[in-house]
C-alpha cells in the first residue's frame, strides 16, 4: 500500500487546518469577548454539537477554507512586504551551508564541490530532487515548511483581529479587552519571529543533504553546467 499520502495530509493539516481553526476561536473570542466566549466553550450543549462526527467535518472543512484563504492573502499583503529580506536571508544561508560543506570536504580530505552559488538550482527544486532519492528526509523537511505558513497565517490574522480589538477596546474598554490585546500582540511577534527561524531551518535541511548527495554523486546531477 502506498503511503506517501501520509506526509501530505500531516502537512495540510499544519498548514492549513491548524492555523485556521485558531483563527476561528480567536475570531469568536474576540468578536464574543473574552469571558462571553470561554463561558461558549464551557458549554456543554455547544461542546456536544462541536465534537459530533458531523460538526467535526464541518469544522475541519471551515478551517481548513479559513487557512488557506488567510495563507494566499499573506502571500500578497505582508508577504510582499518581507519578501526581499526573506530572499535576502536564504541567499545568505545558501552560501553559509556551501562554504561550510566545502570546509568540511577539506577536513575529510575531498574535493571541494566547485559550483556557482547563483548557478544552483532554486530552493525548492532541490527539495523536489530529495524527494525522488530520500523521500523520508523531504517529507521531514515540508512539515517546517507548512509550520512557516501557519505562522505567517497566525501573523496576518492575529494583526486584523488585534485593529478590530483595538477599536472595540477604545469604544468599551474593559481589562480582558487589554490582556486580548497583548496576547494578540505576542501572537504576532511569536510567530513572525518563529517563521524567520523555520524559514532559516528549511533552506538549511534542504541544502546540507542536497549539498550531500551531489559530492556523493546520489544525485542524478553530475556537472556544474547542469545546475543552471
Amino acid at each position: 500500500m502506498n503511503w506517501s499520502w501520509i506526509p501530505q495530509l500531516f502537512s495540510n493539516v499544519i498548514g492549513q487546518v491548524a492555523p485556521g481553526a485558531l483563527l476561528i476561536i480567536m475570531t469568536t473570542i474576540v468578536l464574543q469577548s473574552p469571558l462571553h466566549a470561554l463561558s461558549l466553550i464551557l458549554d456543554t450543549q455547544f461542546r456536544q454539537g462541536v465534537f459530533s462526527v458531523g460538526g467535526f467535518v464541518v469544522f475541519s472543512l471551515l478551517s481548513a477554507m479559513v487557512g488557506f484563504v488567510f495563507g494566499e492573502l499573506w502571500r500578497f499583503t505582508l508577504g510582499k512586504l518581507t519578501e526581499k529580506s526573506e530572499d535576502t536571508t536564504e541567499s545568505r544561508v545558501r552560501e553559509y551551508r556551501l562554504n561550510e560543506h566545502n570546509q568540511l570536504q577539506n577536513i575529510l580530505g575531498q574535493s571541494e564541490l566547485a559550483v556557482d552559488i547563483k548557478a544552483m538550482p532554486e530552493t525548492f527544486v532541490m527539495h523536489e530532487q530529495l524527494r525522488l532519492v530520500i523521500p523520508g528526509e523531504a517529507a521531514r523537511l515540508v512539515k517546517l515548511r507548512a509550520e512557516k505558513r501557519l505562522c505567517h497565517t497566525l501573523v496576518l490574522g492575529s494583526f486584523m483581529l488585534l485593529i478590530v480589538n483595538a477599536i472595540i477596546l477604545f469604544r468599551a474598554p474593559t481589562f480582558d479587552r487589554f490582556v486580548l490585546e497583548a496576547f494578540l500582540l505576542l501572537i504576532i511577534i511569536g510567530s513572525w519571529a518563529r517563521s524567520l527561524r523555520l524559514r532559516k531551518w528549511w533552506v538549511s535541511g534542504i541544502m546540507v543533504l542536497w549539498l550531500s548527495l551531489i559530492s556523493s554523486g546520489t544525485l542524478p546531477i553530475r556537472k556544474d553546467s547542469e545546475l543552471n
